[in-house]
């Protein structure tokens, strides 16, 4: 067996990945070198490069794990009925199980690296996608307003989960709880259905 499929390599990997987080959390990514990544993985940047390319393959291997757990979590609302589904959606992106302050910031910098690199960027466009075509099956069963098509409602939908996340983490005022009160009586309306009085703002 490759040394980079054992367990002892995967465990390295892990400890890479978490490495850069936690200096990303300190000082940002354009501020973190690499030989501070390796410093808190207690490695060499020699050693480091076994196994990444660069801090930008790390980055990508951390969002790749991210995106991944996000997408799982969304298959298991599918079996929801659909107002439930809805008021889930909210809590599972601001309820506190998925978003905290840190992960969001990770993924802010994630975003604004995304924009000059390739990898990055193709990564991040795979998972728009796969957000917004899990929100129109969603949508898709709902009755929504005449002329909004499910795939119309998705990217009006996925459109508010990254814009209430950017301004919870900058705007103190909006807080995470009043944006899961906000995205859930938007999907509603999207969807062209009553909302609920227990999720209003």
């Amino acid at each position: 067996m490759k040394e980079e499929q054992s367990p002892v390599a995967k465990g390295r990997r892990e400890r890479i990945i978490e490495a850069l987080c936690e200096r990303m959390l300190a000082r940002g990514f354009a501020a973190t070198t690499l030989a501070d990544v390796a410093r808190a993985a207690h490695m060499t940047p020699s050693h480091l490069l076994y196994y990444f390319k660069g801090k930008e393959e790390i980055l990508n291997a951390c969002f790749e794990g991210v995106t991944g757990q996000i997408m799982s979590g969304l298959a298991l609302l599918d079996d929801e009925p659909l107002p439930a589904r809805l008021d889930r959606i909210a809590e599972y992106f601001f309820g506190g199980k998925l978003l905290h302050k840190s992960d969001l910031a990770i993924t802010l910098e994630f975003f604004g690296t995304a924009v000059h690199d390739k990898t990055l960027h193709a990564t991040k466009a795979c998972f728009d996608r796969a957000v917004k075509a899990w929100l129109a099956h969603t949508f898709e069963a709902a009755p929504r307003a005449p002329g909004v098509s499910p795939e119309d409602a998705a990217e009006a939908a996925y459109a508010m989960i990254v814009g209430l996340s950017t301004s919870a983490f900058f705007d103190e005022r909006l807080g995470f709880e009043r944006a899961r009160a906000l995205l859930a009586v938007s999907l509603h309306n999207l969807a062209g259905m009553a909302v609920p009085h227990e999720v209003l703002p």
